[in-house]
Formats: structure tokens, C-alpha cells, sequence
């Protein structure tokens, strides 16, 4: 009779294993008791067979399929069970916990085999199946998450074969790698191409002392890396720009953007609308913080659908700017990671068409619902014309891109003067005016005591008082020379473009030169004179 062959089939399979794991045959006990003799399972497994083919000869031969069908899964269900169960003999080093998870799972699936319903089997199968992609190390290295129900092997085995890319190394960046790597995600890219600073590590806490001047991409790798060996990492770095974002994104599963500036967050965002990637938005500033997940689905907006267009370059701000709490970026980016892992096992993630809002002043996380796609939208539309070289984001934001300010240059070289010069200018005794464009809470930490103190906002919003104030100044000192600085360079760039603006419109103050200091207070603090001309 074809049962009882196959029964055999089965019941030889199993006899060739011998875990050192109990379980009850009893299919209404719930109980599962580690380090039990030899064999019990195999016996438990062989008992329910006899009932099965016992039943088979006493049975139609209408039911004798069905009969088959049950004992092909608990064939299968055996073989996978036993077969995982010798690799995670009990020990010390995760205290049994898979291992009793998986014997209750087993127990669960008999149950409901012996009352003729297979579909608690194929999902305990499935689960076993997935667990056979996972290493021993990795069973026990994740084994607390995998015992998790809304998990489990299944998720753990997803997140494996998933990848992940995070853009930006910084604030968000590291929290969000550490939790990715450490929780297993099987391939975790980092793009960045800047060098570690001490003033980072207040909140970039996978960088230390000893990493000072090397590239973050790299210092991130190593602390991944030192925290869990088996994934894999790799350091990207570069600076992303419209030309490269593409090619970058499209090898990854999940992208994360985690930058803080307006400009690559239009172009990652395009970026993953032409790879059809997923893109994990955070943003930290100051005490507040913010997350949402773009692109996840068809209905689930791109960052352009919610900003067609952005604002102007004099309301957006950066946390080198601005400012930062040094937690704020840890709070949102554990939550980028949070996301990223859903994703990546099989769950969908929280905040797809919803915006996380938290405010570190209260206390308070809220929640807010964003709109749908929109149809006539310029990356994401039916009628987009987006390409894989994108757009001139410079052009279309109305300033410089953070990944390229080092080597953005606003004004002609004729109009900039390095600190060196500057030095000389003020061992000479040369006459002239120092405009400081920093805002107020950088230049009251320091600042030259000669500098006359005008940010860049002030001046924009008060260019009546700012031309009156700049024209007592240089009547007081007798000059037609301005200088201006800020903390790297950039804002001065700005500051002096628009004073040369607002002078040219008065006939006695349109003659007046006005030039820029390269790298701004940074710059001189490494290669200017700050032992004689020191900052208050």
C-alpha cells in the first residue's frame, strides 16, 4: 500500500536523527523539556505515523490521498525539525531559548496535524526553512529577536539576504548603522566623504579620539564591523552627486537618507523614484527631530510630492548651522534603523504616508498623515521626465549643496583672500572693516573683538539699517575696505555678494571693496595667527 511506503519513507528519515531534545507525543500537552534522552522525538514522530497508518488501513480509498498529504508534511515538517535541532543542541551561550521556540512550534503543528489541518505545518516548515539559512553563531547571536513572534527565523533570514545604504555618516548615520549591523542585516553600505572632526563626536558616537582625520565611511566599517563580523560592509567614499546618486542607490535594498542639508535630499529622494527604492528620511535640529519612509509603495509619496518646490535659501537651515542637541540625532536615527529593519524583514514599516515629529523641548512624539502621490508630480508623475543624471540641484535650490561646499565658490577668486592674507592685513595695521555673518549663537562662543557683528538673515530682513550701519562703520575707520567671515567660508561667500549688492545701490558707498576670508573661522584657527590675534 503507497501510505505505508511512504510512512516508512518518512519514519526511516527520522530514525536517522537523534537531537538531545524531549518531546511530548501527547497532543494535548503543551509542554516542550530541553536536554531530554536520546531519541524521544523520533519515537513521538514514529508513534504518530502508526496512528496515521493504522488509520490509512482502515480508511476509503477516497481519503487515502489526504492521508499521504499528511504524512508528506509531517515528513518534511520531521526532517527540517530534526535536522536544525541537532545544530542548536542546548548550551550556555543563548540558553536553549531558539531551541525551546521551535520544539512549542513543532508541538503546535502536530496538533494540528492530527486534526487534519496542514496550514499550521507549512508555515512551521517554512519557518525551519528559513532558520537553515541562518549560521549557528548567527542563531545565537540574534536568538532574543528570533524568539520574538512578530519575527521570528523567517524575518531574521530576510533581513540577511536584505541590503542597506546609508547616506551620510554623521549624527544620523551612526546610530542607524550600529542597530542595522548589530541586528544582522546582511550587506550595509555607507556613503560619505568627509573626515573626522572632534567637533563631530559629541553626537557621532561610532567615531572616537583616535579616529580624528580619517574618513567616517571607514571608521564606521571598523566599528560595524568589531561589533558583528558577519556582515558585510562597505565604505563608499564619495561625495554623492547628480551623476554618480543613481548608480549608487539602484545596489542597495533600503536606502536611508540621513544628510541634513535641502539639496541632496531632493536627490536621493529622485534618486530612488528612478531605481524604485525605498528611501528612510530622518532629520535632526536643534531639540527637534523628524522621520518618514518615501517611495515605499504605490501610493506612499516621494519627497517632491510633499515639496515641488523648495524653499528659499535663507529659511532652510542645517545642523551646522543651526545647531544640534547631541541626542536628537540618536533619538532619529534609531528610528531609521527601526524602519529599515521592518523593511527589510517583511513588515511594513510605521511611517510609509505618515511623518514622525518629535519634540526633545517636551518631550512629545507625534505623528502627522501625508498626502497620497501626486499625479502631476515632477519625480514620481505619470508625465515626470526625470533621467538617471536628474537635475542641476544647485540651480534648483538657489544654493550650495553640503557634499559640495568645500569647493564651492560663490565669488571670483579676486574677491577672496585666504586667512595667511588676512594675518598680514592685521599685522600691517591696515585699515579696514570686519563683517562677522555668523549667526549670533556661533559668533558669541568666538569671535575677532574687532568684527562688527551682521548675519546674514539680519542683514536680508533689516537692509536699511544694515547700509546705514556698515557706512558709520566705514566713515569711523576711514576705508573702503570690507572683509567678511563666517565659520567655514560659505556664508561669507553669501554675506559679501549680497553687501556688495546693497552698497552698489548708494552712489557714495559703491566704490567700496568687499572680499570674503577662505575657510572662515575654521580655517584660521588651523592656519592663521591665533596665538597674537586671538578670539574672544
Amino acid at each position: 500500500m503507497r501510505v505505508t511506503v511512504l510512512a516508512k519513507g518518512m519514519t526511516d528519515i527520522i530514525c536517522d536523527h537523534s537531537p538531545p531534545f524531549q518531546l511530548s507525543t501527547d497532543p494535548s500537552s503543551g509542554s516542550s523539556r530541553r536536554c531530554g534522552g536520546q531519541g524521544d522525538i523520533t519515537s513521538g514522530l514514529a508513534g504518530v505515523y502508526i496512528h496515521w497508518i493504522n488509520q490509512a488501513n482502515n480508511t476509503s480509498d477516497n481519503d487515502k490521498d489526504q492521508l499521504c498529504n499528511k504524512l508528506a508534511w509531517a515528513g518534511y515538517l520531521a526532517a527540517a525539525t530534526t535536522r536544525r535541532c541537532n545544530e542548536i543542541a542546548y548550551d550556555e551561550h543563548h540558553d536553549g531559548m531558539l531551541a525551546s521556540h521551535m520544539l512549542e512550534r513543532i508541538q503546535e503543528a502536530f496538533r494540528g496535524l492530527l486534526n487534519g489541518n496542514t496550514k499550521e505545518a507549512t508555515a512551521t516548515t517554512g519557518e525551519f526553512e528559513y532558520a537553515g539559512l541562518l549560521s549557528k553563531d548567527e542563531i545565537g547571536r540574534y536568538a532574543r529577536q528570533m524568539i520574538m513572534e512578530e519575527f521570528g527565523p523567517q524575518r531574521q533570514a530576510n533581513l540577511k539576504k536584505a541590503s542597506a545604504l546609508i547616506i551620510g555618516a554623521g549624527g544620523l548615520g551612526c546610530p542607524a548603522a550600529v542597530y542595522l549591523g548589530a541586528g544582522g542585516i546582511g550587506c550595509l553600505g555607507v556613503v560619505d566623504d568627509d573626515r573626522v572632526e572632534a567637533s563631530n563626536l559629541h553626537r557621532q558616537i561610532l567615531h572616537n579620539m583616535e579616529k580624528v582625520g580619517e574618513l567616517k565611511t571607514e571608521s564606521i566599517k571598523q566599528a560595524v564591523l568589531a561589533i558583528n563580523p558577519n556582515v558585510k560592509v562597505v565604505a563608499h567614499s564619495v561625495k554623492m552627486n547628480r551623476h554618480n546618486a543613481v548608480d549608487l542607490v539602484e545596489k542597495y535594498d533600503i536606502i536611508i537618507d540621513c544628510t541634513d542639508n535641502l539639496l541632496t535630499r531632493y536627490m536621493i529622494s529622485d534618486a530612488c523614484v528612478i531605481a524604485k527604492k525605498p528611501l528612510v528620511s530622518g532629520a535632526a535640529l536643534k531639540m527637534d527631530g523628524q522621520l518618514t519612509v518615501y517611495n515605499y509603495d504605490d501610493e506612499t509619496p516621494c519627497f517632491r510630492c510633499l515639496f515641488p518646490e523648495p524653499p528659499p535659501p535663507n529659511a532652510v537651515g542645517s545642523c551646522s548651522d543651526n545647531g544640534v542637541l547631541g541626542v536628537l540625532p540618536g533619538i532619529i536615527g534609531v528610528h531609521q534603523a527601526l524602519e529599515a529593519m521592518k523593511i527589510a524583514a517583511g513588515l511594513r514599516p510605521a511611517y510609509a504616508g505618515k511623518m514622525l515629529l518629535f519634540d526633545g523641548q517636551l518631550g512629545l512624539f507625534r505623528h502627522a498623515t501625508l498626502g497620497k502621490k501626486k499625479p502631476d508630480c515632477g519625480a514620481c508623475g505619470k508625465d515626470a521626465k526625470l533621467g538617471r543624471d536628474l537635475i542641476d540641484y544647485e540651480k534648483f535650490c538657489g544654493q550650495v549643496c553640503s557634499v559640495d561646499q568645500k569647493s564651492a565658490d560663490l565669488l571670483d577668486p579676486e574677491e577672496r583672500i585666504t586667512v595667511e592674507q588676512y594675518g598680514d592685513i592685521l599685522r600691517s595695521g591696515k585699515k579696514h572693516v570686519l563683517v562677522d555673518v555668523r549667526p549670533r549663537e556661533h559668533s558669541n562662543i568666538s569671535r575677532f573683538s574687532h568684527a562688527l557683528q551682521l548675519p546674514v538673515m539680519f542683514m536680508l530682513q533689516n537692509q536699511d539699517e544694515t547700509i546705514k550701519t556698515i557706512r558709520t562703520e566705514l566713515s569711523r575707520k576711514e576705508t573702503n575696505e570690507i572683509y567678511v567671515v563666517c565659520r567655514r567660508g560659505i556664508a561669507s561667500q553669501r554675506g559679501a555678494r549680497l553687501i556688495q549688492q546693497l552698497l552698489a545701490e548708494e552712489p557714495d558707498l559703491s566704490g567700496v571693496v568687499v572680499k570674503d576670508i577662505i575657510g572662515g573661522m575654521t580655517s584660521w584657527a588651523k592656519h592663521g595667527d591665533p596665538q597674537n590675534y586671538s578670539c574672544v
